[in-house]
C-alpha cells in the first residue's frame, strides 16, 4: 500500500520549508461520468485525502470513521 511506503524528508528552499505532509509522493487520479476528475493523494507523512478537480482541486471530507478511500468512492458515487 501506498501510504505504508510514503518517507519523504523535509525539503528546505529557504525561501519555504515543506514538510513531509505538504509533499505529495503518491496520486491516483479518476475520470468518471465523462468530465468528472477526482484522486487520491498520499502524503510524505503517510497520511492520505481524497480531492475533486483538475487545476483547482478541492478537498473531499471525510465523515466520521470514513477513510479517504471510502470519501472517494462516496464521492464519485454521487451520494
Amino acid at each position: 500500500m501506498l501510504t505504508r511506503n510514503a518517507d519523504a524528508t523535509p525539503v528546505d528552499l529557504h525561501v519555504r520549508r515543506f514538510a513531509p505532509v505538504d509533499r505529495v509522493v503518491a496520486r491516483l487520479e479518476v475520470r468518471a461520468r465523462g468530465r468528472v476528475r477526482a484522486g487520491l493523494d498520499v502524503r510524505g507523512d503517510g497520511s492520505s485525502e481524497g480531492y475533486t478537480g483538475r487545476l483547482s482541486k478541492s478537498v473531499i471530507e471525510q465523515r466520521d470513521g470514513e477513510s479517504p478511500y471510502a470519501a472517494l468512492r462516496r464521492t464519485l458515487e454521487g451520494t
